[in-house]
C-alpha cells in the first residue's frame, strides 16, 4: 500500500466520522430542551382570593362614599396629623 492510498483511506474515514459526529450532535440538540423560564410579574390569584379582594374593596369604597374612615394616606397628610404626638426637643 502506498502513501497516497493510505491518505485517501484516512480522508474517507475522516469524512465518515465527521458525518457521524454531525448526526449525533443534531440528535442531541433535538433531545435537549432548554429550562423553562419562570414567569415574571405579578402572581396570579385564585378564584377565592379574587372574591376576598372584591369584598374588601366593596367595603372600602362603601366606607369612602358614606364618609367612613379615610385611607391612611389622607390621615398622614392632614395638618393636625402630628398634633397628638409629643414633640421631642
Amino acid at each position: 500500500m502506498d502513501l497516497y492510498s493510505a491518505i485517501r483511506e484516512l480522508h474517507d474515514e475522516k469524512r465518515k466520522l465527521d458525518y457521524a459526529i454531525a448526526a449525533l450532535e443534531a440528535r442531541q440538540t433535538k433531545v435537549w430542551t432548554p429550562t423553562v423560564h419562570k414567569r415574571r410579574g405579578r402572581k396570579g390569584m385564585s378564584r377565592e382570593e379574587r372574591i376576598e379582594v372584591s369584598k374588601r374593596m366593596r367595603a372600602y369604597w362603601a366606607a369612602r362614599r358614606n364618609g367612613g374612615v379615610p385611607p391612611q394616606s389622607e390621615i398622614a397628610n392632614r395638618p393636625d396629623a402630628g398634633a397628638s404626638q409629643p414633640v421631642s426637643a
